[in-house]
């Protein structure tokens, strides 16, 4: 089985490896898109585990394989691949995040689990469990301004996987924060803003800009639009000095396309 691994930044890779004389090596693929590729071998009197940490996992799903070579170095055929989620989350009107995950592969399971957590403080709590056919979830329960983690659970029916090391059943997406600002048309470097807090104007950028006419919204921490205007360049600020205290959200969009930015203002 594969997971990404609590950290959140490595992927682990389990087998359980038979009693044998015949085996000498494991030989372990990875695919990320390209077709497998050999990444390492592991001397079957070893542990029959690996932690890949030559991996993005904010970025993709990866899939792995199995083969064994014997000790005549003969290989054997590919066993079975084994993937993991990869998760997404977007933010919609303030209070709403819809999340879309890559399916988990490789052994049976019978729902994928939601974690988020809403504290920043890794302290993630279950909000919702649903079918191993469905690959998409809309919160719709986020306190408008609360920063959100969230990722993917699932659980293997048959139990633990055991290396003779480590011992799991569960196995994990990556986390994903739905209000870092993300990669989109607008452009290919996240928005800036400053200052972060602000108490009279908060300025922001889109440093490579691809020109094209936006449009600024800031919403209050009740999900109220406060404030909109149209953008043609590619910096702008806006005054916030008569604004009461509190978290809003900066959105800039075209197209169908956006950016949001959380915002504090203080007195």
């Amino acid at each position: 089985m594969v997971s990404v691994d609590n950290n959140f930044n490595d992927i682990l890779l389990l087998w359980e490896k038979p009693t044998t004389t015949l085996t000498s090596t494991y030989n372990i693929y990875r695919n990320s898109g390209s077709g497998p590729q050999l990444i390492y071998n592991q001397p079957y009197n070893l542990f029959s585990e690996h932690l890949d940490n030559t991996v993005n996992v904010d970025a993709q799903s990866y899939s792995y394989h199995l083969t064994t070579t014997n000790h005549c170095g003969v290989e054997s055929a590919a066993g079975t691949v084994h993937s993991t989620m990869h998760l997404t989350t977007t933010p919609g009107t303030p209070g709403q995040v819809t999340l879309n995950w890559t399916p988990q592969t490789g052994f049976v399971f019978p729902f994928y689990r939601i974690w988020r957590d809403t504290a920043v403080t890794t302290n993630y709590v279950l909000i919702f469990a649903t079918l191993n056919t469905q690959f998409a979830y809309t919160d719709n329960a986020l306190v408008v301004g609360s920063p959100a983690n969230y990722y993917m659970e699932v659980q293997r029916t048959a139990g633990s996987c055991n290396s003779g090391n480590t011992s799991r059943s569960a196995a994990y997406s990556n986390a994903s924060d739905p209000f870092s600002v993300s990669v989109n048309e607008i452009g290919t470097t996240p928005l800036e803003l400053y200052p972060n807090p602000a108490n009279e104007y908060i300025q922001f950028q889109i440093p490579d800009y691809n020109g094209e006419a936006l449009t600024v919204d800031l919403f209050d921490n009740g999900g109220r639009l406060v404030y909109s205007t149209r953008l043609i360049d590619k910096s702008g600020s806006i005054y916030v000095g008569d604004f009461p205290a509190g978290f809003y959200f900066l959105q800039l969009r075209n197209k169908g396309t956006s950016q949001f930015a959380r915002l504090m203002i203080v007195r």
